[in-house]
Formats: structure tokens, sequence, C-alpha cells
């Protein structure tokens, strides 16, 4: 049976630390299992992101006229915001 979490509108997660070990342990839990993997995948997305400026820098010094210049306005363009 789930408990509520004073005042949060939601049922806890976990149950009640009662002793500093079993903080400790959360404190593990949480940094192995959301930190880590976290870390990884959002260093993975900056480095798809540095790949594709790379990409597109490329492609603009091999550019002339019109194409250069619209690869420009991509470059100087703000990124997509996701769940906007």
């Amino acid at each position: 049976m789930s408990v509520q979490a004073s005042g949060k509108g939601r049922a806890r997660v976990i149950q009640e630390i009662e002793t500093v070990e079993q903080g400790i342990k959360v404190e593990l839990d949480v940094e192995s299992g959301f930190y880590k993997i976290l870390n990884d995948h959002i260093t993975y997305w900056i480095a798809v992101e540095e790949d594709v400026v790379d990409s597109y820098t490329r492609l603009l010094e091999r550019s002339e006229g019109e194409v250069k210049s619209n690869w420009l306005r991509l470059l100087k363009e703000p990124r997509i915001t996701y769940g906007a």
C-alpha cells in the first residue's frame, strides 16, 4: 500500500527513510540509477549537436551565393525548443 506524500498530491516513491544507512543507500541508488544514465545521455546529445554544427560549418565553407546565406541563417537561428 502506498503512502501519500505530504502536500504533494502523489504517492511516495520510497518508504520513509528511518536510518542513515537507508538514506545512504537511497542516495547511492539515485546516483547510479539516474545521474550516470542522464549524464551519459546529455553528454551524447551535446556531442551530436557539436557534430551537426561542425557539419553545417563545413557545408557553409563550401557553399556560395544564396545557398551560403541560407546556411548562415540556419546557423544563427535559435534552436528548436522541445515541448513548447
